[in-house]
């Protein structure tokens, strides 16, 4: 029983370890080490629990220190989902061995997609729909797009050839990644009214709260 048992664990661990959309979540999550470790270490130095501490780091340059590490820990808070979209999306392109250029289109899609899928653009939601959290829907939608958009490009269809210099190559291979790109982009915008028609609600994480 138990053999059977540790048997049923290794496959599964096995089976994550080789997926390839985890692979990418994780080398994603390890990319974005230094921008977490960034923001805890601004909030630890913000929020010792030393009165006498606190009290020095207000009246040093005029609070100008407490606001900039309150500054750090924002940002990378605010910029989280975005940030671990485009990591995500970069490791998921080096995971499919493809060109650096299409990695760079990928996650460029990606970061428009999820504005987009946000309703940042509409007004209805703020800058924060980008930040922490928004962290679920984010690594979604960069899964998502970098799915489709490197399965619709490998469609003979919009495959490009092209035979000249390097710019020129660099030029064939960002002009066929137009039509791949305009298609993920509608589906995530289509998606988007689909949700907001359908569950009368902003973002994918307001259906799961």
């Amino acid at each position: 029983m138990k053999e059977r048992i540790k048997n049923r664990l290794f496959r599964i661990t096995d089976y994550f370890e080789n997926n390839l959309l985890f692979q990418a979540v994780r080398q994603g999550m390890v990319m974005m080490i230094p921008v977490l470790v960034s923001s805890a270490v601004a909030l630890m130095l913000s929020s010792l629990p030393f009165p006498g501490y606190q009290a020095f780091l207000e009246k040093l340059w005029n609070g100008r220190i407490a606001a900039f590490l309150e500054l750090i820990r924002s940002a990378s808070e605010g910029s989280l989902a975005i940030g671990l979209a485009l990591t995500t999306c970069f490791s998921y392109a080096m995971q499919r061995k493809r060109s650096r250029g299409e990695a760079v289109t990928v996650m460029l899609t990606a970061t428009a997609a999820l504005i987009a899928f946000s309703g940042i653009l509409q007004g209805s939601v703020s800058v924060e729909a980008l930040g922490s959290h928004n962290t679920f829907a984010a690594l979604v939608i960069a899964l998502g797009c970098s799915a489709l958009f490197f399965k619709i490009k490998d469609i003979k269809f919009f495959r490009t050839r092209w035979r000249g210099t390097g710019a020129d190559v660099s030029y064939a291979e960002a002009v066929s990644g137009v039509i791949p790109a305009l298609l993920v982009m509608a589906f995530f915008i289509i998606l988007r009214q689909v949700f907001v028609a359908v569950f009368h609600v902003d973002s994918m994480q307001q259906i799961l709260e």
